[in-house]
Parts: structure tokens; sequence; C-alpha cells
């Protein structure tokens, strides 16, 4: 794995949860889109919510990974959606989610929950 990024899953029942620790880059979107299609070929997740918490940067080839997975998720009947955004993630973000609605911000992981058990 990457020295650069470390992620953690968890299956929360009706989202995968993907905990992201450092950065979301070139260097890093490789480890990060074979994780994220391994979760969602092999594993049927539909739903996957992000957590942001210990990512500390995110640029245009990390968003662009983010893009084609809230595409992905859409055609297959789910969300991507994303927790705990830092102030820079969020600016970097909201620029695909503010019109298209591929990227869902929740406050806490129980509205996400709330969410996408009824989708």
């Amino acid at each position: 794995m990457s020295e650069r990024i470390h992620i953690s899953t968890e299956d929360c029942g009706s989202f995968l949860l993907m905990n992201l620790e450092g950065e979301l880059s070139e260097r890093t979107t490789p480890t990060f889109k074979k994780m994220l299609a391994e979760e969602v070929q092999d594993h049927g997740h539909s739903h996957v919510v992000l957590d942001f918490a210990k990512c500390s940067y995110v640029n245009s080839t990390g968003l662009g990974v983010l893009h084609q997975y809230g595409k992905k998720l859409m055609n297959l009947g789910g969300r991507l959606g994303a927790v705990n955004l830092n102030e820079s993630v969020r600016d970097v973000i909201d620029t695909v989610s503010d019109d298209t609605g591929l990227i869902r911000e929740y406050k806490n992981l129980d509205e996400a929950a709330d969410d996408l058990a009824g989708e």
C-alpha cells in the first residue's frame, strides 16, 4: 500500500465505510481505486461512504477517481457519500458534487445510515 495513504474499511450494513488517512493524489489513487473497485465489484457494495477525518489533501487526480466512482455507483443504483470533510477537501469535492449530486456529504455516519438504508 502507498505510504501516503492508509485505507481501512468497515461494513456498516447499508453501506461500506472507507476511512482515508493521508492524501488522495496521483501517488495514492491507484491504491484507492484498486480497493474501491474490489469492494464494489467483488463484494457487491453499491453504497460507499468515505470518511475524510484523517485525509489532509485531495487533488484533481483524486477528484477524478471520486467522480468516476460516484457515476459508477449511481449507475448501480448506489451512492457515494462523504463525512468529516475539512474545508480544503470540501472545496475540491464541491467542484464535482454541486450540480451532479455525485458525492453526497453527510453530517455524520448516523445521517448516512438513515439516508442509505432507504435507497
